[in-house]
């Protein structure tokens, strides 16, 4: 009867560290995190900013602080986004697309998740019958 309820909290748990792990944060942390706090962890991966960017030589994701590509060995700039600074439209674009871009891999992750549930709920109640 457990299994029932961990069954899904381990799987559920898979979604915010996925999501956080394409913001540049650790999978495992944020598994273990959602495994704790779901609910919670759910909302805080979704509201996430990224911490890299592309590179504009080879186009690998950099951390925003890096000097120097660790993909091609390029010099880039040093870049902080905090409050009150301003950005160019390039900057804006960028950050749009690479957004766009996680929003589409986390539904697609979401909607493999409700169909595996289903199916599975769906296997549960045909066994137990």
């Amino acid at each position: 009867m457990i299994t029932l309820y961990l069954l899904p909290l381990l799987l559920l748990s898979v979604i915010p560290a996925y999501i956080a792990q394409t913001k540049g944060k650790s999978f495992g942390a944020w598994y273990v995190y959602g495994l704790f706090l779901l609910p919670i962890t759910f909302v805080h991966s979704l509201i996430l900013d990224r911490d890299d960017r592309k590179c504009p030589h080879c186009a690998e994701l950099v951390k925003l602080e890096a000097t120097v590509c660790k993909h091609c060995g390029s010099e880039l700039e040093a870049q902080t986004f905090q409050q009150g600074t301003l950005l160019t439209q390039e900057e804006i674009d960028s950050h749009e697309k690479l957004t766009e871009e996680d929003n589409g891999k986390t539904l697609k992750l979401l909607i493999f998740v409700v169909c595996a549930f289903v199916i599975m709920f769906i296997g549960l109640k045909l066994y137990n019958s």
